[in-house]
């Protein structure tokens, strides 16, 4: 097993199950511990003298971190290996909402540190290790089956931390599932040879600042397309995370029970539309004009959530919120199964890095452009601002399309 998982990746679907499952769950772990604090925000605010409203200082500290330790993944996959780097991903992140536990603002802000630089290398690990697969069947599904694992995180989250914050407290709740969670890791570490035995990443044979990752992208046209249009997909996927339910209860004139659970039908319409699409894109020859009709009904559904009244009957506002949750949360994998067809396997975690950077930076500044444009002209305009941010990135990820059979003849050549 020391030559990892190369050999394993020419194996059967036994082999392909294990290399999903250990790149699966260091995502999963490290969504569950970013998306914890804001179930308890409102005890640990109190506890620091703070406002609940903190938790959206919380969420543009955790991509602002994810944005820095993305540019040096690429780095820590060479030295370590990209399992080994998902896993100490994993150890790392246990640690700070671990620390999270004191009740000091300087010791919050370093748990956020921590936890933030351990979310940015882990999806650029993931798609090194699934790079193995990029000329077989699935591809597209199989990284959309990956990346399930940032909403499940989140429904661990949702479920497991309320629970121990009513038993224990909120600092003992996060000394529990933070060291919990650290140690499972350490243990899968050490118990399974294909992580323990495995070896550093080829270099990609590129610099190694903190900005070659973005200089990468830049220099390859197909993917600086894809990397700018994942702003505002980001963007748009915490916007719906974000103001769904107040806009439900002040627009629809929901109660906050029902707008609850359409928030939870929207992030579930995200798993099975990551699933759906990526299943669609591996029976596509052009992937990219697949994201541009996902950027298409994604548009339509924030148009319809412009028009939203409390005369609308629920059946019709589930019907748009299922459709925005299965397009703005469900675009992921076929995004990144795109970014790694377009470049050589070296250079996956690299191309991944660069591309997330983007993606980040659309989640940090996503919610509070939309937060002030919405207090100026109100949500209804705001979502059909939206809308056409959509539709345009849409267009500029499509103008790098290339036809499959012309990117494998193109990828033949480079060989």
């Amino acid at each position: 097993m020391a030559r990892g998982f190369d050999a394993m990746a020419q194996a059967g679907g036994e082999a392909k199950a294990l290399i999903l499952l250990v790149t699966f769950f260091p995502q999963c772990a490290v969504s569950m511990l970013s998306m914890t604090p804001p179930v308890m925000a409102s005890q640990i605010a109190r506890a620091l003298g703070f406002s609940p409203q903190i938790v959206g200082v919380y969420v543009g500290l955790i991509y602002a971190g994810a944005i820095l330790s993305s540019s040096f993944s690429a780095s820590l996959i060479t030295r370590l290996g990209p399992l080994r780097t998902g896993f100490a991903c994993v150890v790392t992140g246990g640690t700070g909402l671990a620390l999270l536990a004191v009740p000091h603002p300087a010791a919050s802000l370093l748990a956020i540190a921590i936890i933030g630089l351990s979310y940015g290398p882990l999806t650029p690990a993931s798609s090194h290790v699934l790079a193995r697969y990029r000329d077989g069947a699935g591809m597209a599904f199989l990284v959309s089956v990956r990346q399930t694992s940032v909403p499940m995180g989140g429904v661990l989250a949702g479920l497991v931390a309320p629970p121990l914050v009513l038993g224990l407290g909120w600092n003992a709740a996060c000394v529990t599932i933070g060291a919990v969670t650290a140690a499972l890791g350490a243990a899968i570490w050490i118990a399974v040879s294909v992580i323990r035995n495995e070896l550093p990443g080829k270099p990609h044979g590129h610099g190694a600042g903190l900005l070659e990752p973005v200089r990468f992208i830049f220099r390859h046209r197909g993917l600086a397309s894809l990397a700018t249009s994942s702003v505002v997909y980001a963007a748009m996927q915490l916007v719906l995370s974000s103001f769904l339910v107040v806009y439900l209860t002040s627009a629809a004139g929901l109660d906050i029970v029902l707008a609850g659970a359409l928030l939870s039908a929207s992030q579930l319409a995200g798993v099975a539309g990551r699933l759906g699409w990526g299943f669609v894109a591996d029976r596509v020859a052009a992937p990219r004009l697949l994201l541009l009709g996902i950027a298409l009904l994604m548009a339509v559904a924030a148009g319809l959530m412009s028009l939203l009244t409390a005369a609308w009957p629920v059946g019709a506002i589930a019907g748009v919120v299922i459709l925005l949750g299965a397009t703005a949360s469900g675009w992921n994998g076929v995004f990144l199964a795109e970014i790694i067809r377009d470049v050589r396997p070296a250079e996956v975690g690299l191309a991944t890095a660069g591309s997330m950077m983007f993606a980040y930076m659309g989640t940090v500044l996503g919610p509070s452009l939309f937060g002030a444009l919405a207090s100026v002209v109100g949500f209804p305009t705001a979502y059909l601002v939206m809308g056409g941010a959509v539709l345009l990135a849409g267009l500029v990820g499509a103008s790098g399309h290339t036809d499959r059979s012309d990117a494998d003849r193109s990828e033949k050549a480079r060989a």
